[in-house]
């Protein structure tokens, strides 16, 4: 049976089915972006937005063969998350504040629950579902990128979202949250530049893209900034090659070459123009070496006593977001993992962060290899590519907490979920529409 994608406009019938299950997929997408306002006793109520998929259940209306080739694409993370949501529960026996096992519980059941979502709004109308990370991007401009530019011109926006004086942290609780959100981006912007046909549009992705790398600056995440920018050259160049002539190409490389040296010379003088404070700890290290940065040596104490109560409560953890040394994590992913709900919770989200890399690595071969790459096989590479963002920006950073991991399932999953499947031995083959 071919479970090609329907293009045109909806059916009557299904306009009402189609309403009930996007408008909860947007309504967390909105706030998602607004974790702070929505706080209520350090828990957001954000994160209650997700009990609205149940509107997936209530209208699966869909052929359970179909159902069963979703789930199937997915079934490797799926079951990862459902592990880790079964252990997350069982670490309560130790834990000091049952509520605090949200912090892993949450983001595993969130797949799980957008996915159903997801299955029943693609059987209705698939071009809603490819667009979901587009539209999480526009979500990111609106709610992150468009606030730091209000803060020049209103004191109130400034006093607002500002941290630590200089580090900008728009509407969430911290500015490791706002950097690891505003990285996933990059790609995405990325991808729009490289499939861009009219030069006004892809000008228009550009100053995006800017603005974005200015923003990232303003939150003063360097790990986040270091990995955006390492990886979105590598990510361009691959994507331009297979949309442009050969001696663009070289010009590309030529340009992408020529602007690393021109950072590596002047980037800390910008860097200082825009922010010193922010310089002046880029500065410290290079002169220092990051081994002796006050960031990572401090880190390293959490990461050693992580390991510690890892090693004492191996089996089934310490409780699942139990605070360590007065923070809500270790800034190490496998080690929260392994001390809040064990040994067994530290390999499913090795193997988790391995997956998603596994899929970037192969869908970036495919369009290497490939004879012709359309559009949509882009895009989809830059939802892994930024999945894989988000995936290295928290092995030192949030520990996939709850207040970012949107940025993971609402991009990774659409992508996973409108991959064209490549034509089975019957001939029959699961393929995906193009949408320009």
């Amino acid at each position: 049976m071919d479970y090609a994608l329907k293009s045109g406009s909806l059916r009557g019938t299904d306009n009402l089915r189609w309403l009930l299950l996007v408008l909860p997929i947007y309504f967390f997408i909105v706030t998602a972006w607004f974790i702070r306002p929505l706080s209520v006793n350090n828990i957001s109520l954000a994160y209650a937005a997700p009990l609205t998929f149940v509107t997936g259940l209530l209208l699966l209306n869909v052929p359970r063969s179909e159902v069963l080739a979703m789930l199937l694409r997915a079934r490797f993370e799926l079951a990862l998350a459902l592990l880790m949501s079964l252990l997350s529960i069982l670490s309560v026996i130790n834990s000091s504040e049952p509520i605090r096992i949200l912090r892993i519980l949450f983001p595993s059941m969130l797949p799980i629950l957008l996915v159903v979502q997801l299955i029943a709004l693609r059987s209705i109308s698939p071009e809603s579902v490819e667009r979901l990370p587009r539209h999480f991007l526009m979500a990111g401009f609106a709610f992150a990128c468009l606030p730091l530019f209000l803060s020049f011109i209103s004191s109130g926006i400034d006093n607002y979202t500002f941290g630590e004086g200089y580090r900008f942290m728009g509407m969430f609780d911290h500015e490791a949250q706002l950097s690891v959100m505003v990285a996933v981006m990059v790609p995405l912007i990325i991808g729009e530049i490289a499939i861009s046909e009219r030069p006004i549009i892809r000008w228009m992705w550009i100053v995006s893209l800017i603005v974005v790398f200015y923003t990232s600056v303003r939150v003063g995440s360097k790990t986040a900034l270091f990995i955006s920018v390492g990886y979105a050259s590598v990510f361009y160049i691959i994507a331009h090659a297979r949309f442009q002539s050969f001696l663009k190409n070289v010009f590309l490389v030529s340009v992408v070459f020529v602007l690393m040296v021109f950072l590596g010379i002047y980037g800390l003088s910008i860097a200082t123009a825009i922010d010193p404070i922010f310089g002046a700890k880029i500065a410290a290290i290079f002169n220092q070496g990051v081994e002796n940065y006050a960031t990572i040596e401090s880190r390293s104490v959490l990461w050693r006593e992580a390991w510690d109560q890892g090693t004492r409560h191996w089996l089934i953890g310490t409780g699942a977001g139990e605070p360590i040394l007065g923070s809500s994590h270790a800034h190490n992913l496998i080690l929260d993992y392994f001390r809040g709900i064990g040994i067994f919770g530290a390999l499913a989200i090795a193997l988790l962060c391995g997956c998603i890399l596994w899929r970037t690595m192969r869908k970036t071969f495919d369009v290497i290899r490939a004879e012709t790459v359309s559009p949509l096989d882009i895009r989809i590479l830059a939802c892994f590519s930024a999945a894989t963002i988000y995936v290295l920006c928290n092995q030192l950073s949030n520990s996939f907490g709850p207040a970012t991991i949107s940025a993971l399932w609402m991009i990774y999953l659409p992508a996973v979920l409108s991959e064209p499947m490549k034509p089975s031995a019957s001939g029959t083959s699961w393929s995906a529409s193009h949408v320009g």
